[in-house]
């Protein structure tokens, strides 16, 4: 488990599609969004609109993790 910052905004459209749209937990949405990306390479980086931020423990496969991490180094992102 790892405790993560997100939009508050974000975590509600997550929650709702986990309860409503999809037969996943929102660990599961968000593992599947963070594979993506590994996969695709496909960062945007945008100026934040909302400043309103909720920590959330989410389930996150390791190599999901390293992965991130590894995005966050090569595009330099702090």
């Amino acid at each position: 488990s790892r405790t993560l910052e997100i939009d508050e905004e974000l975590y509600y459209e997550l929650e709702r599609l986990s309860s409503k749209v999809y037969d996943a937990s929102i660990s599961k949405l968000v593992n599947a969004a963070i594979e993506n990306l590994i996969q695709t390479e496909n960062i945007q980086i945008y100026k934040r609109k909302n400043t309103s931020y909720v920590s959330r423990s989410f389930l996150i496969r390791r190599s999901f993790l390293e992965g991130l991490y590894n995005l966050k180094k090569k595009y330099r992102i702090p």
